[in-house]
């Protein structure tokens, strides 16, 4: 009598298969909820703008002074689950003037040299009294529901002050990155208190633009990329190994 089918008539090759046919069920499953994920984060991709940015609602300037000035640090708004794994996260302003033949000046300082700027001049301008933002997973969410007007003395051109840490004229839309690189029409900063400074390149009065916040987790970006790949490999390999296994499970069975 053979030892091998001994151990077949008494359940060990069944036992084997089936603990096979588990594993197989698990690793489908796995597969198939990575594929679920994947699609799920691609389709929440589709819905942002270019470079996977959400954008938040748009805030309209209408200021009849010589500039608009939004003071903030970013540094402290990074969701903390994504710190430590996402370093490459961004936040941003999008300035986009009013209409596509607008130039405008935008400008960024640290919040110190403008206060003293302001002071020593005494240049109108606009400024919220108070804000809120919330950056998240695929929610970017800008409030001004108040601003103030300061000071009445007329700038000159922005561009006679030296305490620009970047700036540019341009039209169309002007993006602010508080972390990332920059590109034409861009512009970074690092984290501190900063102000963001809306002008029109002359010095001229009435400012008016369109000023959204954006954020982006480029972990998201590349989720799909990696998830989809990987699940359909699990969830084949999975049902390949089930199914071998039921079958030789069923021939042990069918031949005790």
């Amino acid at each position: 009598m053979n030892v091998e089918n001994t151990n077949a008539r008494k359940g060990g090759g069944g036992k084997g298969h089936f603990s096979l046919i588990i594993v197989g069920a698990v690793l489908a499953l796995i597969g198939v909820s990575f594929l679920i994920g994947g699609g799920v984060f691609a389709y929440l991709n589709q819905k942002t703008e270019g470079g996977g940015f959400v954008l938040s609602n748009t805030y309209q300037v209408r200021s009849s002074t010589y500039a608009f000035v939004l003071e903030t640090d970013f540094s402290q708004d990074v969701p903390w689950y994504f710190s430590w794994m996402n370093p490459g996260s961004q936040t941003e302003w999008v300035v986009t003037g009013v209409n596509q033949s607008q130039t405008l000046f935008v400008g960024y300082t640290k919040v110190d040299d403008l206060i003293s700027y302001e002071d020593n001049s005494g240049i109108m301008f606009e400024t919220p009294t108070h804000y809120d933002f919330n950056t998240d997973i695929y929610v970017a969410q800008l409030d001004i529901n108040h601003t103030a007007v300061y000071g009445q003395n007329a700038p000159g051109s922005p561009w006679q002050q030296t305490f620009w840490l970047q700036a540019t004229n341009s039209t169309g839309s002007t993006q602010v990155f508080w972390n990332g690189n920059a590109s034409p029409n861009t512009m970074t900063w690092s984290p501190g208190d900063y102000a963001l400074v809306i002008m029109n390149p002359n010095g001229a009065k009435g400012v008016q633009a369109d000023v959204q916040l954006g954020y982006r987790a480029t972990i998201l970006n590349w989720l799909p990329t990696a998830l989809i790949p990987l699940g359909a490999v699990l969830a084949l390999v999975g049902i390949f190994l089930a199914k071998r296994n039921w079958r030789l499970s069923r021939q042990v069975t069918v031949g005790v």
